[in-house]
């Protein structure tokens, strides 16, 4: 497990460069279509794997580490 993550949330009604995004770092043709669509970058920015939405898990506290 990483030390440390980003998450970008691009919502192609007001981020008119999403497709731009999938595009770049590979993951347009994993794509099949809806939301979410979560999914992990290398080093590079690259697409490497799909996370499916149904395990990642909501921290209801309100508080970050």
């Amino acid at each position: 497990m990483a030390k440390s993550f980003v998450i970008v949330h691009i919502d192609s009604q007001y981020a008119p460069h999403g497709w731009t995004v999938l595009k770049d770092t590979g993951a347009q043709s994993h794509y099949t279509g809806g939301i979410p669509f979560i999914f992990t970058v290398n080093a590079q920015g690259l697409y490497t794997a799909k996370l499916e939405s149904s395990r990642v898990e909501t921290r209801r506290d309100g508080f970050w580490d």
